[in-house]
Protein backbone atom coordinates (compact mmCIF):
# COMPACT_ATOMS: atom_id res chain seq x y z
CA UNK A 1 0.00 0.00 0.00
CA UNK A 2 2.84 2.38 0.83
CA UNK A 3 4.58 1.66 -2.48
CA UNK A 4 1.30 2.13 -4.36
CA UNK A 5 0.81 5.53 -2.73
CA UNK A 6 4.26 6.67 -3.83
CA UNK A 7 3.64 5.44 -7.38
CA UNK A 8 0.45 7.48 -7.58
CA UNK A 9 1.68 10.66 -5.84
CA UNK A 10 5.10 10.79 -7.52
CA UNK A 11 4.67 9.10 -10.90
CA UNK A 12 0.89 9.46 -11.45
CA UNK A 13 0.64 5.71 -12.08
CA UNK A 14 -2.78 4.14 -12.71
CA UNK A 15 -3.74 1.37 -10.31
CA UNK A 16 -6.46 -1.32 -10.24
CA UNK A 17 -9.75 -0.04 -8.84
CA UNK A 18 -9.57 -1.92 -5.52
CA UNK A 19 -6.01 -0.79 -4.80
CA UNK A 20 -6.84 2.74 -5.94
CA UNK A 21 -9.62 2.97 -3.34
CA UNK A 22 -7.24 1.93 -0.59
CA UNK A 23 -4.62 4.40 -1.78
CA UNK A 24 -7.31 7.08 -1.67
CA UNK A 25 -7.34 6.76 2.12
CA UNK A 26 -3.63 7.57 2.23
CA UNK A 27 -4.15 10.49 -0.15
CA UNK A 28 -6.29 12.11 2.53
CA UNK A 29 -3.15 12.12 4.69
CA UNK A 30 -0.95 13.50 1.92
CA UNK A 31 1.17 16.61 2.33
CA UNK A 32 -0.70 18.54 -0.38
CA UNK A 33 -4.08 17.79 1.20
CA UNK A 34 -2.91 19.06 4.58
CA UNK A 35 -1.36 22.18 3.11
CA UNK A 36 -4.52 22.94 1.16
CA UNK A 37 -6.59 22.63 4.32
CA UNK A 38 -4.37 24.15 7.02
CA UNK A 39 -1.05 25.48 5.72
CA UNK A 40 -1.43 27.63 2.65
CA UNK A 41 1.76 27.88 0.56
CA UNK A 42 1.14 31.61 0.21
CA UNK A 43 1.43 32.05 3.98
CA UNK A 44 4.03 29.48 5.06
CA UNK A 45 7.41 28.45 3.71
CA UNK A 46 8.03 24.86 2.63
CA UNK A 47 10.22 24.28 5.67
CA UNK A 48 7.46 25.37 8.03
CA UNK A 49 4.83 23.27 6.26
CA UNK A 50 7.11 20.24 6.22
CA UNK A 51 8.01 20.63 9.90
CA UNK A 52 4.37 20.90 11.00
CA UNK A 53 3.31 18.01 8.77
CA UNK A 54 6.11 15.76 10.05
CA UNK A 55 5.60 16.43 13.76
CA UNK A 56 1.79 16.45 13.93
CA UNK A 57 1.56 12.63 13.83
CA UNK A 58 4.26 12.39 16.50
CA UNK A 59 2.20 14.63 18.78
CA UNK A 60 -0.91 12.52 18.07
CA UNK A 61 0.92 9.28 18.85
CA UNK A 62 2.39 10.71 22.06
CA UNK A 63 -1.11 11.88 23.05
CA UNK A 64 -2.52 8.39 22.49
CA UNK A 65 0.17 6.83 24.67
CA UNK A 66 -0.34 9.40 27.42
CA UNK A 67 -4.09 8.78 27.37
CA UNK A 68 -3.50 5.04 27.67
CA UNK A 69 -1.12 5.58 30.58
CA UNK A 70 -3.52 8.01 32.26
CA UNK A 71 -6.46 5.61 32.04
CA UNK A 72 -4.41 2.72 33.43
CA UNK A 73 -2.99 4.80 36.28
CA UNK A 74 -6.44 6.09 37.23
CA UNK A 75 -7.90 2.57 37.31
CA UNK A 76 -4.93 1.35 39.28
CA UNK A 77 -5.17 4.11 41.90
CA UNK A 78 -8.89 3.53 42.34
CA UNK A 79 -8.46 -0.25 42.71
CA UNK A 80 -5.38 -0.14 44.96
CA UNK A 81 -6.06 0.36 48.65
CA UNK A 82 -2.51 -0.23 49.90
CA UNK A 83 0.52 1.90 49.21
CA UNK A 84 1.73 1.17 45.65
CA UNK A 85 5.25 -0.07 45.00
CA UNK A 86 7.63 1.15 42.30
CA UNK A 87 7.37 -2.16 40.46
CA UNK A 88 3.58 -1.90 40.34
CA UNK A 89 3.78 1.67 39.09
CA UNK A 90 6.19 0.73 36.29
CA UNK A 91 4.00 -2.22 35.31
CA UNK A 92 0.91 0.00 35.18
CA UNK A 93 2.63 2.60 33.01
CA UNK A 94 3.95 -0.11 30.67
CA UNK A 95 0.50 -1.66 30.29
CA UNK A 96 -0.97 1.78 29.62
CA UNK A 97 1.52 2.31 26.78
CA UNK A 98 0.74 -1.11 25.33
CA UNK A 99 -3.01 -0.38 25.36
CA UNK A 100 -2.75 2.23 22.61
CA UNK A 101 0.46 1.08 20.93
CA UNK A 102 -1.57 -0.56 18.10
CA UNK A 103 -3.21 2.77 17.25
CA UNK A 104 0.19 4.46 17.26
CA UNK A 105 1.67 1.86 14.92
CA UNK A 106 -1.25 2.28 12.51
CA UNK A 107 -0.67 6.04 12.46
CA UNK A 108 3.04 5.55 11.76
CA UNK A 109 2.24 3.11 8.95
CA UNK A 110 -0.28 5.52 7.37
CA UNK A 111 1.89 8.63 7.58
CA UNK A 112 5.29 7.22 6.57
CA UNK A 113 4.64 7.25 2.77
CA UNK A 114 3.24 10.77 2.55
CA UNK A 115 5.75 12.33 4.95
CA UNK A 116 8.68 10.55 3.27
CA UNK A 117 7.51 11.72 -0.16
CA UNK A 118 7.22 15.29 1.14
CA UNK A 119 10.72 15.12 2.62
CA UNK A 120 12.37 13.91 -0.58
CA UNK A 121 10.56 16.55 -2.65
CA UNK A 122 13.05 18.96 -1.10
CA UNK A 123 15.40 17.90 -3.92
CA UNK A 124 12.76 18.09 -6.66
CA UNK A 125 13.61 21.17 -8.74
CA UNK A 126 12.27 22.68 -11.95
CA UNK A 127 14.42 24.56 -14.48
CA UNK A 128 13.31 27.97 -15.75
CA UNK A 129 14.88 30.41 -18.19
CA UNK A 130 17.03 33.07 -16.58
CA UNK A 131 15.54 36.46 -17.46
CA UNK A 132 18.95 38.11 -17.11
CA UNK A 133 20.93 35.59 -19.21
CA UNK A 134 19.27 33.96 -22.21
CA UNK A 135 21.59 30.94 -22.22
CA UNK A 136 21.27 30.26 -18.51
CA UNK A 137 18.71 28.25 -16.53
CA UNK A 138 17.61 28.73 -12.93
CA UNK A 139 16.37 25.86 -10.77
CA UNK A 140 13.53 26.43 -8.30
CA UNK A 141 11.85 24.00 -5.92
CA UNK A 142 8.71 22.54 -7.44
CA UNK A 143 6.84 22.84 -4.15
CA UNK A 144 8.02 26.36 -3.33
CA UNK A 145 8.93 28.54 -6.29
CA UNK A 146 10.25 31.22 -3.96
CA UNK A 147 13.26 29.04 -3.14
CA UNK A 148 16.07 28.72 -5.66
CA UNK A 149 17.76 25.33 -5.59
CA UNK A 150 21.31 25.62 -4.30
CA UNK A 151 20.64 28.87 -2.46
CA UNK A 152 21.08 29.38 1.28
CA UNK A 153 17.33 29.01 1.82
CA UNK A 154 17.37 25.72 -0.04
CA UNK A 155 20.35 24.46 1.95
CA UNK A 156 18.53 25.19 5.22
CA UNK A 157 15.55 23.23 3.88
CA UNK A 158 17.92 20.38 2.99
CA UNK A 159 19.27 20.32 6.55
CA UNK A 160 15.71 20.02 7.86
CA UNK A 161 15.03 17.24 5.35
CA UNK A 162 18.09 15.27 6.51
CA UNK A 163 16.88 15.56 10.11
CA UNK A 164 13.38 14.37 9.17
CA UNK A 165 14.77 11.45 7.15
CA UNK A 166 16.37 10.19 10.36
CA UNK A 167 13.02 10.49 12.16
CA UNK A 168 10.59 9.08 9.59
CA UNK A 169 11.96 6.82 6.81
CA UNK A 170 14.85 5.53 8.92
CA UNK A 171 13.26 6.04 12.31
CA UNK A 172 10.16 4.03 11.43
CA UNK A 173 12.33 1.07 10.35
CA UNK A 174 14.29 1.26 13.61
CA UNK A 175 11.05 1.49 15.57
CA UNK A 176 9.57 -1.57 13.90
CA UNK A 177 12.80 -3.50 14.31
CA UNK A 178 13.21 -2.59 17.98
CA UNK A 179 9.65 -3.79 18.64
CA UNK A 180 9.81 -6.98 16.58
CA UNK A 181 13.19 -8.29 17.75
CA UNK A 182 11.98 -8.89 21.36
CA UNK A 183 8.89 -10.59 19.89
CA UNK A 184 10.92 -13.23 18.03
CA UNK A 185 11.27 -15.80 20.81
CA UNK A 186 7.70 -15.48 22.17
CA UNK A 187 6.29 -15.83 18.65
CA UNK A 188 8.54 -18.79 17.93
CA UNK A 189 7.49 -20.46 21.18
CA UNK A 190 3.84 -19.48 20.56
CA UNK A 191 3.61 -17.85 23.98
CA UNK A 192 1.96 -14.43 23.50
CA UNK A 193 3.12 -11.55 25.66
CA UNK A 194 1.85 -8.03 26.19
CA UNK A 195 4.37 -6.81 23.61
CA UNK A 196 3.43 -9.37 20.94
CA UNK A 197 -0.24 -8.50 21.37
CA UNK A 198 0.45 -4.76 21.21
CA UNK A 199 2.54 -5.15 18.04
CA UNK A 200 0.23 -7.66 16.33
CA UNK A 201 -0.35 -5.11 13.58
CA UNK A 202 3.22 -5.71 12.42
CA UNK A 203 3.27 -9.51 12.37
CA UNK A 204 -0.22 -11.04 12.55
CA UNK A 205 -0.42 -11.60 8.77
CA UNK A 206 2.70 -13.79 8.79
CA UNK A 207 2.63 -17.50 9.51
CA UNK A 208 5.37 -19.43 11.27
CA UNK A 209 7.01 -22.07 9.07
CA UNK A 210 9.30 -23.55 11.71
Amino acid sequence: LQMAFVLVSTYSARLPELLARRVGINEALAFDAWCEAFLRPQCFSYSTRLLVFAFTPIVLIASFLLVGIGVRVRRWLVATASRPTCAEAVDTVTRGMFDLTPAGLVLVFCFVPSISAAIFRTWSCQAYDDPEQDDNMILYMRRDLSIECGSDDHKSTEHLAYFLIAIWPLGSLLLYGSLLIPCYKPLQAKTPTALTRATAFLHREYELTF
